[in-house]
């Protein structure tokens, strides 16, 4: 399911590119074993930098929906997109599996090929497994938000929006949930701006200043956090960010977007181009466990340059490198297989009909 074909606006691409190399950046903190190394060590520069390098996981899941709910709220939907999308997912689970089987950093198995061969793994954090099934809710969704006035909407994002932010960030209230509900609060949240708030959300000067302000108090949280954490002997680094329904996470996703939106980019091919390959940097990099392990631990060998002074290069030239490499796959990828394969499959519905 899909907007009707329109060229992008550069400036949101490019937001989505910067989201992906935070997101890897995220990773590289989270999937190397390097938060359990920070905590082996004392509170320091070097400490406060990489969990900073780290902040940005769950503040970016929230940028995606939010972007997926304020230009789809009003579109007309198909479910080429979510075709083609479901044909990666099975496209790199499938390949990637097979690779590191065939170069025997693991062994082929009966539940190795039924988990690579099952597009949904996890409804509950798994993004990709949930992202697949949300995508499948939005022309409901879009009957419920066209069809109610500016109060009902309103008051329902009161309803959610204290259900899931305001006791989410709560200490001592648990909150379960799993992404495909949040993704529907962000989504109706996304829509409301879109629909009724078109001169904040043009307001330059108002996002600037939101922008700045809650994602220094973000830095603070997470410096702060550290620095109890030592002192307590609990892991509470990114407390106000370890889930996509804490208070400075929706905060940071939705003022991010509303600094790249007011950005004024010229339209280019190539910034297009390269963002396209975004969902395709997430299958590569974030595949499985499997290629968490094999990228950063037994590659890359983050935690090992991170005990040496060249921490923050290895960091930087890390995140960049796996960044660049997995646009350069997926863009190949489209080329010889994604284009060629659903130009062939119009040309046989036009025939068909």
């Amino acid at each position: 399911m899909a907007t009707q074909k329109q060229e992008r606006s550069s400036n949101v691409e490019l937001f989505r590119i910067i989201l992906m190399v935070f997101l890897i950046a995220s990773h590289y903190i989270h999937n190397s074993g390097i938060l359990d190394e920070i905590y082996t060590q004392s509170f320091g520069l070097k400490t406060v930098i990489m969990t900073v390098f780290g902040m940005w996981g769950k503040p970016i899941i929230n940028c995606f929906l939010v972007i997926t709910g304020y230009y789809m709220c009003l579109g007309k939907t198909n479910y080429l997109k979510w075709i083609k999308f479901l044909c990666q997912v099975l496209f790199y689970n499938i390949v990637i599996y097979l690779l590191f089987v065939a170069f025997g950093i693991t062994k082929l198995s009966a539940s190795g090929i039924i988990n690579n061969v099952l597009p949904i793994k996890s409804i509950w954090t798994d993004f990709v497994s949930c992202y697949l099934i949300f995508y499948l809710l939005i022309p409901f969704i879009n009957i419920l938000i066209q069809n109610m006035d500016k109060r009902q909407h309103f008051t329902l994002l009161i309803i959610l929006g204290f259900v899931y932010v305001v006791l989410g960030t709560t200490p001592k209230i648990v909150v379960t949930m799993n992404y495909v509900s949040w993704f529907t609060f962000v989504y109706i949240l996304a829509s409301f701006f879109r629909l009724y708030c078109e001169s904040i959300m043009k307001n330059k000067r108002i996002w600037i200043t939101m922008f700045c302000l809650i994602y220094s108090v973000s830095i603070l949280s997470v410096v702060a956090g550290l620095y109890i954490s030592y002192r307590a002997e609990m892991r509470l680094t990114y407390y106000l960010l370890e889930d996509s329904n804490k208070l400075l996470a929706v905060l940071l996703g939705f003022s991010f977007f509303g600094l790249f939106y007011n950005m004024n980019i010229k339209q280019s091919k190539f910034i297009n181009a390269v963002a396209s390959a975004t969902f395709g940097v997430l299958l590569i990099h974030a595949n499985s466990d499997l290629m968490r392990k094999w990228l950063w631990e037994d590659l890359l060998k983050c935690t090992k340059f991170f005990n040496s002074q060249y921490y923050i290069y290895h960091a930087i030239i890390c995140v960049l490198g796996v960044y660049i490499a997995c646009v350069v796959i997926d863009l190949i990828r489209q080329r010889i297989i994604e284009k060629p394969l659903f130009k062939a499959l119009e040309i046989y519905r036009r025939k068909s009909k």
